[in-house]
């Protein structure tokens, strides 16, 4: 496993399935039970839930523009760190709040542990404040909606 090599990998996870809506190929970067954590919104466990979530059946409804621009990229071992900006228009309802229709946009941080040159966990921090913020909620609501 080279660190390169896995920053390709998760290159190729942001450009080409989150960016492009690729869902087809997470097989291919990442491992069948991988972990997606994300703080107080939940975590996600395994490509096929990963796949609902940001489909027509969640994710994509609500952001259907949402693009993430990669600002830094680190590695080390078989981690990789990522800080980036997302990009979106609010177009469905998030976290109780009705679409607006505002361009929003954020920071994140992202940490994910590769297995065998495939994505087996990550860990993201965003500005969900800030997020919110900008939609009008001047309150952070409890839980989110799944």
């Amino acid at each position: 496993m080279s660190i390169e090599l896995n920053k390709i990998i998760i290159r190729k996870f942001i450009e080409d399935i989150i960016n492009k809506r690729n869902f087809d190929i997470l097989d291919e970067v990442c491992k069948e039970d991988a972990v997606w954590h994300f703080g107080n919104m939940g975590e996600i466990h395994g490509i096929k839930e990963f796949k609902r979530l940001n489909t027509k059946a969640g994710g994509a409804v609500i952001f259907p523009d949402f693009q993430i621009i990669i600002d830094d990229m680190l590695a080390e071992n078989n981690e990789v760190a990522v800080r980036y900006s997302v990009e979106a228009t609010q177009k469905g309802e998030f976290m109780g709040v009705s679409a607006t229709g505002k361009k929003v946009n954020w920071n994140a941080i992202v940490i994910f542990r590769m297995s065998d040159d495939k994505i087996k966990e990550s860990w993201t921090c965003e500005d969900t404040l800030g997020l919110m913020n900008q939609i009008g909620v001047k309150q952070i609501p409890e839980k989110p909606n799944t």
